[in-house]
Formats: structure tokens, C-alpha cells, sequence
């Protein structure tokens, strides 16, 4: 028997032979013909496998943003008295890619097969992730992690009920929260959190706690945080708000009206649910808006510059819009 020619797709074996072994088969199907001297007997078809990488990923929030981890190892990789792998893949032609909604924007060379552990972090919410090991080289070896969605509560609603305080009386209540509906990566549906209270200077005041209700405030300018659990892979999501002063003769100072977004091009949001007549003063104070609506306010129709909308009950707000 001829053992080179096992290395091709046919392999001869003489049945007078006492056995034969061959090493250096590539990965893929492989036949030996069985021979009485010259008279074929049949074909025989075995196959060599290119064990798969077992890969794990694991997606997960971490210090305010999305981290990854990956670990790989592939079986019977280096050598071993009783294992060995058929085709060991290459360090220097093996890539781990960390994927971005379906494209690579992190890479790993060279790959050692035995075993691989790496973590990013600092990634951003509002994608999706996934890693994938790919073996350049002649063995081909490859594999692929799950796709995880990084839920963002970006542009996210709050609905609050603010009753004023004549000291330290007054309250902040979250009625609803609802994500931005255009947004593709908002999540599909409630999602369970806690809240927590800020002042307007990041400094701790209430929480974190799952009743959406902060009482006992003084007046004053609040930012409301909304953390989902650490089970939940979801960004944060804030808004800010004011407390106002209430005098002793009953009069409250008006706090000032939160627009969003800023800059403005089409759609302009305030946190006052119910419709009320609006106006919107330019620059210079003069009216260029008047009208009768619950937000969304349209502004497509304003030229670029600075806007104060006000609203019926005094509060008024800055917006921008750009063309």
C-alpha cells in the first residue's frame, strides 16, 4: 500500500497487509478501496471532522454601560498521548470579531486554540451584540454566538404629577414611563426597575426603590433616574423636573417647562399631557404661534433659531430648532 495516496480522496489497501494508518488528512470525506491483489473487493468512506469551538459569550450591563465576554476552547487542541486534534487552526490566521448590529468593530489575533478569554467594555446600549470566531487558515474552523439586544430607553416619556412645597412638603410622582416608539431598540415591553431621586447637581436625595413616589422635597430642581433591574439589559433613563415654591399667600413660583427634543425639526414635546393654548414667541418676543393643543407641538414650519414656548397656566420653556 502506497500511503501518500491516502492524502487524495482514495486510499489503497492491499487485504494481505497487516493494517495501515495515515496522518495529515485533510478535513472532509476520504474513501479506502479494498483490493485481493488487484481485484477491488468495495470502498469504504470515512470522514474527518473539524471538531467545533465551544464558545461562550455572555451580555451583560456594567457601571452604566453594555459589557461583553467571550471564552473558546477547542477539544483535543495541542498535544496529547491518547487525543489529538486532526487540524489544529493556526494562532496567527485565527480572528475573534465582536460584532455591532451584525458588523465587526473589535478584533482578536492571534487566536490560541486551547483556551480564549477576553471581555469589552464601555459598550453602548441601543444595538445588538454577538461574537464570532472565524479560522482563516486551511482547517476553517468557526463559530458564532448568539445575537443579544442591548435595549435603550432613550428619548424614553415621563408622565409626572409635581405638587409645589412650602419648605419640605413637596412630592414628585411617576405616573407612566413610556419608551420612544420609534426607537428599534426600545424593549418590547414593561420592564421592571427602581427609581431614584438626584438633585439638579447629581447629589443623592431618595431611593433607589420601586414606588415611583418621592415626598418630603423642598423646592428645588430634581433629576429622576430609572434603573431596570440587573437582569434586564436596558439602559437608564432620567428626566429632569422642579419642585416649585409655594408662598405663604398661595402664589407659586412656576417652574420652567421641559421641551424635548433640542434641537427641534419637526416634533416639539413638553410634559403637560392635557391640551391648553400654546404660543411660541422667536427671539425678539414676538408671537409667531398661537393655538389649542396637547403636545406634540408641529414647528416644521419655523425657520432656524431660538423659541420660548408658553403655555396658558405661565410655564414657559426654551427650544432650538435647526434646518
Amino acid at each position: 500500500m502506497n500511503l501518500q495516496e491516502c492524502g487524495a480522496t482514495d486510499c489503497m489497501w492491499d487485504t494481505g497487509a497487516s493494517g495501515w494508518s495515515v496522518s495529515g488528512l485533510s478535513v472532509g470525506t476520504h474513501y479506502v478501496t479494498l483490493l485481493d491483489g488487484t481485484t477491488p473487493l468495495g470502498t469504504q468512506q470515512f470522514v474527518v471532522e473539524q471538531l467545533a469551538w465551544d464558545l461562550g459569550q455572555q451580555v451583560l450591563p456594567y457601571a452604566g454601560d453594555v459589557q461583553v465576554s467571550i471564552w473558546a476552547e477547542l477539544p483535543y487542541c495541542g498535544t496529547q498521548v491518547l487525543n489529538f486534534h486532526d487540524c489544529p487552526p493556526e494562532p496567527a490566521t485565527t480572528w475573534v470579531y465582536l460584532l455591532q448590529d451584525g458588523l465587526p468593530i473589535e478584533s482578536l489575533n492571534p487566536v490560541t486554540c486551547p483556551l480564549l478569554q477576553h471581555s469589552w467594555g464601555g459598550l453602548p446600549f441601543g444595538h445588538t451584540y454577538a461574537t464570532a470566531l472565524q479560522d482563516l487558515g486551511l482547517c476553517g474552523s468557526s463559530a458564532q454566538g448568539a445575537t443579544v439586544t442591548a435595549y435603550s430607553l432613550a428619548g424614553a416619556q415621563f408622565t409626572l404629577d409635581v405638587q409645589g412645597s412650602t419648605g419640605a412638603n413637596g412630592t414628585i410622582a411617576v405616573e407612566s414611563l413610556t419608551p420612544a416608539a420609534e426607537d428599534p431598540f426600545s424593549p418590547p415591553g414593561a420592564i421592571a426597575g427602581n427609581y431614584l431621586l438626584l438633585t439638579g447637581e447629581d447629589e443623592y436625595v431618595q431611593g433607589p426603590q420601586e414606588e415611583p413616589f418621592f415626598g418630603g422635597l423642598a423646592p428645588g430642581t430634581y433629576k429622576l433616574v430609572f434603573v431596570p433591574q440587573l437582569d434586564v439589559l436596558c439602559s437608564t433613563a432620567d428626566t429632569v423636573t422642579t419642585v416649585p415654591l409655594i408662598t405663604g399667600l398661595g402664589e407659586e413660583l412656576l417652574p420652567a417647562l421641559g421641551l424635548w427634543p433640542q434641537p427641534a425639526q419637526d416634533l416639539l414635546h413638553w410634559s403637560a399631557p392635557s391640551a391648553q393654548l400654546v404660543e411660541v414667541l422667536d427671539a425678539a418676543g414676538r408671537l409667531v404661534v398661537r393655538t389649542s393643543t396637547s403636545p406634540p407641538l408641529q414647528v416644521g414650519a419655523l425657520t432656524s433659531g431660538s423659541y420660548t414656548l408658553r403655555l396658558a397656566d405661565g410655564r414657559k420653556g426654551r427650544f432650538v430648532v435647526v434646518r
